[in-house]
């Protein structure tokens, strides 16, 4: 719902807070430190990215829902579409498109720079 907020710290460490307390609810730990995180318009989860790896959360209770192995050397970013039905990560030169309920990969779009834009 609204009555939270998830950041990521300058240490990599994501934290649900309480808007209403302004009091951590949960603060997770992760094998390896995030550098990015979306949160989904549905307000049910979040994703976030480390190097390699998104990982889907519910926003409740920081449970992890999916794990997925996303880019070889690094994932830059992480987005979830309007409906919440999709998630995106970019790596490298590929984005790559997943299912947020099953975290199955759905595609691969390969990113090419038109060789008139170097």
């Amino acid at each position: 719902g609204g009555d939270r907020v998830i950041t990521i710290g300058g240490d990599g460490r994501t934290t649900i807070w309480s808007v209403d307390s302004g009091e951590i609810v949960q603060r997770l730990l992760r094998p390896t430190s995030c550098h990015g995180m979306a949160g989904f318009p549905t307000g049910d989860r979040f994703a976030t990215i480390a190097f390699g790896e998104a990982v889907i959360c519910n926003a409740t209770t920081g449970d992890v829902l999916h794990r997925l192995a996303t880019h070889p050397l690094r994932t830059w970013s992480v987005t979830a579409s309007p409906n919440g039905e999709l998630i995106a990560t970019c790596g490298n030169d590929q984005v790559v498109v997943w299912d947020a309920a099953s975290g199955a990969k759905l595609r691969t779009l390969a990113m090419r720079v038109p060789p008139d834009a170097r």
